[in-house]
């Protein structure tokens, strides 16, 4: 996640470099059956649904914002 954010310099937030790092110690040790996949699961949906949901929230605010202008 941090290479992979950092090659074209976008932001990464603490959840994101945690719950990497926690996986890849698990799979680097080759026990993957310690790593809680279902919080796993929650953080990846967390992460996939932030984007589209705080693009529907500014494109609404954008267009309040102008109405009040």
């Amino acid at each position: 996640m941090i290479i992979a954010a950092s090659a074209p310099g976008a932001p990464v937030s603490t959840t994101q470099v945690v719950a990497s790092s926690v996986v890849g110690v698990g799979g680097g040790r080759a026990r993957w059956r310690h790593v809680h996949w279902a919080v796993m699961r929650s953080i990846a949906l967390g992460w996939i649904v932030t984007l589209p949901v705080t693009a529907v929230l500014a494109a609404a605010l954008v267009g309040v914002w102008e109405a009040m202008s």
